[in-house]
């Protein structure tokens, strides 16, 4: 089947399907007996070397032992194995190819049950891969999954309050996601550029753009390449945003230039059409060098109003790199 075929067919599952995958094969552990059977057959093993003079019995222990090899090399050729195929998802993940990696990550976590890190891993994809094909409600869902299960202070719990904040803006629950982001604003700005600061700078944008507060976007995108830098290629998303609020205000009707510059010298310059159209064609061009046009439009569906500017498009076209240098 084509790739095309492929994500044509492709539904998300809903997030009552999600919960009930995520209860049925919840993180377990590994058994009692798996744990404490190689040491109670190593005990046996000892005491029938010690007991048994001759006869028979006397290659026992040699069984026991081969049996323990034995076992003990089954067991790590499959965790060999799983962690195979974790990588594999996670790889199918980073090239994009978001439904197959889905696919596979929630066929591989029944098989992970009894490895927790692993299990953890293979859920926060599942999470990673819904919200990439738009399933936000679903992804909505893994997240507090996960969220329910780590301690809240933890570095990962508040990158995952982020993303649970972006998800939110994407399914229209504004004002659950500005409370989160609020909350989050002393942790993004009292420290360099990390991946938690640049998903908080993101989540922001977005949200700006989102709620048509487009002039706070524009203001707001003077550090953004740096705050994103983190980010990877996915700041491409950041970049595109901040083309879409240079759009919109170069859409809108002129307003008068004040006649003499602000007092203020933290105030940003006011810029005119012309000049918020070649910033909005800057920041696109600096989004499509990191990320191709569909690949923007699918995550974020209002950057199609860029997609569909034809003067955008071949202004984009004009730009060499070094107007436009990638950010990683």
């Amino acid at each position: 089947m084509s790739t095309s075929a492929t994500a044509t067919a492709f539904a998300p599952p809903s997030p009552q399907q999600v919960h009930a995958h995520l209860e049925r094969y919840a993180a377990t552990g590994p058994s009692k007996v798996a744990t404490w059977a190689p040491l109670a057959l190593l005990v046996a093993a000892v005491v029938l070397a010690v007991n048994v003079e001759g006869g028979a019995l006397a290659i026992l222990p040699w069984l026991i032992l081969l049996a323990m090899f034995i076992y003990s090399g089954v067991r790590t050729a499959r965790l060999r194995t799983l962690e195979g195929r974790a990588i594999y998802v996670q790889e199918l993940a980073m090239l994009r190819r978001h439904v197959e990696s889905l696919r596979l990550a929630w066929r591989l976590l029944p098989s992970v049950t009894h490895l927790v890190e692993l299990h953890t891993r293979t859920v926060a994809l599942i999470g990673h891969n819904l919200e990439q094909v738009q399933a936000y409600e679903s992804a909505l869902a893994v997240l507090d999954y996960l969220l329910a299960r780590m301690p809240a202070d933890s570095p990962a719990a508040v990158q995952l309050r982020v993303q649970r904040a972006i998800a939110q803006l994407e399914s229209d629950h504004l004002l659950d996601a500005d409370e989160t982001l609020r909350r989050l604003r002393d942790l993004a700005d009292s420290q360099p550029p990390t991946t938690v600061s640049a998903l908080w700078h993101l989540g922001r944008l977005l949200q700006q753009v989102r709620t048509h507060h487009d002039q706070d976007a524009a203001d707001s995108a003077a550090n953004l390449v740096e705050q994103l830098r983190p980010l990877g290629v996915e700041a491409g998303y950041g970049h595109a945003l901040a083309a879409l609020a240079q759009h919109r205000l170069a859409q809108r009707p002129q307003q008068a230039m004040p006649a003499a510059p602000p007092e203020d010298d933290d105030e940003p310059a006011r810029l005119d059409p012309q000049q918020r159209r070649q910033e909005a064609a800057l920041w696109w061009s600096r989004a499509t060098l990191l990320l191709s046009v569909d690949a923007l439009v699918d995550r974020f569906p209002e950057l199609g109003e860029l997609k569909r500017d034809a003067a955008m498009v071949a202004t984009t076209s004009r730009h060499t790199p070094k107007d436009a240098a990638p950010t990683s």
